[in-house]
């Protein structure tokens, strides 16, 4: 399923292609009347552009760089750039949206964190009554991911519910590259109630990098540190893999995931979203 395909799983997302099939601007009704505009391939005309698109929609507000929803494309990369891109990325620069005159309305950060640290860390939240599952059928377990993500995003600044079918179907590719014992899941009472879904740095294979992709706890879970016990036993896992370190990707400023990472880590990158008024 082509990106094109999932954004048509959003029900009544509008989407209009840019140059060369890339996105221009799209209307989510989960944000309407605000507006997203994609990363643009021709600077500030592009944007204007966009914005002329949304214009004609009924939109008051514009940001960007996302494509639709956050699950597709979005941020743009502030640096600093003295460490190696990793896997997955947002390589956007801000400078077009500084110049068309676009606030930061979100910054995020990925942090690198040792394998000593995360998992000191996370023996000192261990819960009560939860046991940890290694990835055994990645098929049957897209649901419980499913499942938990949307219940544990729906605070994550400018989030947006993705039907099980489109999830799914943006999971799959990444089956061939997985390692069971970097993808674990929290459950009580036999029932998955967190997970932490990590991958190898396939841009830098060799590089001794790990990637922590997602960390999701369902609400009603969150006590006493369930998030970082899941992310001290990952790193656990990944040292016993000869893994000697972990990026914590792409972390939202409002997310208990910055405070996980804060016991260990260091930032070594920042990215932002932007917003103007129309």
């Amino acid at each position: 399923m082509d990106r094109l395909e999932l954004y048509k799983q959003l029900a009544d997302a509008e989407v209009v292609p840019g140059p060369a099939g890339a996105i221009l601007a799209s209307v989510n009704p989960t944000h309407a009347p605000i507006g997203a505009l994609a990363a643009p391939t021709g600077g500030v005309p592009s944007i204007r552009a966009g914005e002329a698109w949304l214009r004609d929609r009924g939109c008051i507000a514009a940001q960007g760089p996302l494509e639709v929803a956050t699950w597709f494309p979005y941020r743009a990369n502030l640096g600093p750039h003295d460490e190696p891109t990793f896997w997955g990325e947002p390589t956007a620069p801000p400078e077009p949206w500084i110049e068309a005159g676009y606030r930061e309305v979100a910054r995020y950060a990925s942090s690198v964190c040792g394998n000593a640290d995360a998992i000191r860390y996370g023996e000192s939240k261990a819960p009560k009554g939860v046991t940890l599952r290694v990835l055994e059928d990645f098929e049957a377990s897209l649901l419980a991911i499913h499942r938990i993500v949307t219940a544990s995003f729906e605070e994550a600044y400018a989030y947006s519910p993705l039907p099980f079918q489109a999830m799914a179907a943006m999971y799959r590719p990444l089956q061939e590259h997985i390692v069971n014992e970097l993808v674990l899941f929290a459950e009580s009472d036999g029932e998955p109630v967190g997970f932490v879904f990590g991958l190898p740095d396939l841009t830098n294979p060799g590089s001794g990098r790990f990637l922590v992709k997602t960390l999701a706890v369902r609400p009603e879970e969150r006590r006493g540190g369930l998030g970082a016990w899941l992310v001290g036993e990952l790193h656990r896992q990944a040292a016993g893999l000869g893994y000697d370190r972990g990026i914590h990707a792409l972390m939202w400023a409002g997310s208990r995931s910055r405070n996980i990472s804060a016991h260990g880590g260091r930032v070594f990158r920042e990215y932002a979203l932007f917003f103007r008024e129309l």
